[in-house]
């Protein structure tokens, strides 16, 4: 019964379209970082690329265990996508990082609002010279981490009932 319970809820719908979506922006994202490092002539910069291109290859492979309903994908998946629910620049400190789109909602230099992003990057950024202050949350990473959440939840609760059922099987057995 695990098995089958696991696989079903790995076999949605749902988790299969946030598995391809996965794929597809981990692939690009590494496909555009691949090219900024072939045109980066410093090897430091190049060698600080390299972080970069891990994030996006463990996106791409996230996706693919969720494809091959392994539930590793689930974890990885959720861990790449909380690194995109905050976006912030402030006194020259930047961060935004995104995978295939962002939904982001928060204060932008003295106005509260939303913007949508399409957009595959990651961006760290020091510039002392700014005077930005932005700061943002990125709703469609709240909404995806939530889902493989809440989904992470049911399979562990799933395989909590499957344990139980065999002690409760083995007693009988012993018995």
């Amino acid at each position: 019964i695990k098995i089958r319970l696991t696989m079903e809820r790995l076999k949605s719908i749902e988790i299969k379209l946030i598995a391809a979506f996965l794929l597809v922006t981990g692939f690009l994202g590494f496909v555009a970082l691949f090219s900024t490092i072939l045109s980066t002539d410093n090897s430091i910069v190049g060698i600080l690329y390299l972080f970069i291109a891990v994030l996006f290859g463990l996106t791409m492979y996230s996706g693919y265990l969720l494809l091959k309903e392994d539930e590793k994908g689930l974890e990885i998946g959720r861990a790449i996508i909380a690194l995109q629910i905050l976006n912030f620049d402030i006194a020259g400190l930047s961060y935004l990082f995104t995978t295939g789109g962002a939904v982001l909602f928060g204060l932008g230099n003295s106005k509260i609002g939303f913007d949508f992003v399409i957009q595959t990057g990651f961006t760290i950024n020091l510039n002392d010279e700014s005077t930005n202050f932005i700061l943002r949350i990125n709703l469609l990473a709240i909404g995806l981490f939530v889902y493989l959440s809440r989904t992470i939840r049911k399979l562990e609760d799933e395989q909590e009932i499957q344990e139980e059922l065999e002690k409760k099987q083995s007693e009988k057995v012993d018995k």
